[in-house]
């Protein structure tokens, strides 16, 4: 049995898909349609094998088995087939966080788990769950949400913080002044926060400075400093030219997520660059971009 018959948030996992009227893969009896997904489908071309294994016997003009010959087996003569791999999922806390989700009323989203040591990803989680022997490509519950982008808020902050360090714009001890409202482009702050520092804004998570910090920068040095972190570009491992595969990338469908929808444009425009400061405007990051950026950080 190929699945287990049951939902679950390992949509990393995919699946492959019987499709009538096509010829199906000789070793599992499923066949490519638009549609497949995950390691299945990046990493089959691997996973097939290496054709056949046959099994057969030497008859007479009867049909019948001439006796003392016995059944030969006839294959492909490679010792590293049939191939597996091996995941750095942790499949305890893969499980564990998936009740977790569930226990929490969560109905769609996403939870990357990531080692902070080497950056290999322990768990993913996505909602909602999805059946791999009941797929629905029109419901969309396969959809992988940790690989896809979305309005990432105040978490880009980060990349703010760190692009108006690096430019010398600002110091973690300079002070502002925060009274609940921006005072341009109809930006506020859900908390008057009054006189406050750099470090304390960060903590605070204050609209205000960071939307002032922002408008100082131009659209380049905050697109560098996301690019630094991650952003704005896949961040999945891959490789090209490896194991006969002109390009092995094993998450599939993943965003690349964006800063500017125009650059140019967010140049001239203060009130662009300072919505982008509070991580809205166009600014779309994965779940595993952020969690990819707080590894990188650290």
């Amino acid at each position: 049995k190929r699945y287990e018959d049951a939902s679950s948030g390992m949509q990393w996992l995919g699946y492959l898909t019987e499709q009538p009227g096509q010829k199906h893969l000789i070793h599992t009896g499923y066949a490519f349609q638009e549609g497949a997904a995950g390691l299945e489908k990046t990493l089959e071309p691997l996973l097939r094998g290496m054709g056949p294994t046959t099994a057969y016997y030497t008859v007479d003009g009867s049909d019948q088995p001439i006796p003392g010959t016995g059944i030969r087996i006839k294959g492909p003569g490679n010792a590293y087939y049939p191939l597996k791999f091996r995941t750095t999922v942790d499949l305890e806390l893969q499980r564990q966080i998936e009740q977790l989700a569930k226990e929490s009323g969560m109905k769609e989203g996403a939870v990357v788990l990531l080692d902070a040591q080497t950056a290999d990803v322990v768990a993913m989680v996505s909602l909602p769950f999805y059946n791999p022997l009941d797929v629905n490509p029109q419901q969309r519950a396969w959809n992988n949400r940790a690989l896809q982008a979305a309005v990432p808020g105040s978490i880009f902050k980060t990349v703010i913080a760190a692009a108006a360090l690096e430019a010398g714009v600002t110091s973690p001890d300079e002070t502002f002044t925060c009274n609940g409202a921006y005072g341009k482009y109809g930006l506020s702050c859900p908390k008057e926060h009054g006189v406050i520092t750099l470090a304390e804004a960060y903590a605070e998570s204050c609209n205000a400075v960071f939307a002032e910090l922002a408008e100082r920068l131009s659209a380049g040095e905050i697109e560098a400093a996301a690019h630094k972190l991650g952003l704005g570009r896949t961040v999945g491992w891959e490789e090209k030219d490896i194991l006969g595969l002109p390009l092995l990338r094993p998450f599939d469908h993943e965003d690349s997520g964006k800063i500017f929808a125009d650059p140019d444009k967010a140049d001239r425009d203060g009130g662009i660059r300072a919505q982008t400061g509070i991580g809205q405007r166009d600014v779309q990051v994965t779940p595993l971009q952020a969690a990819n950026m707080i590894v990188t950080l650290l």
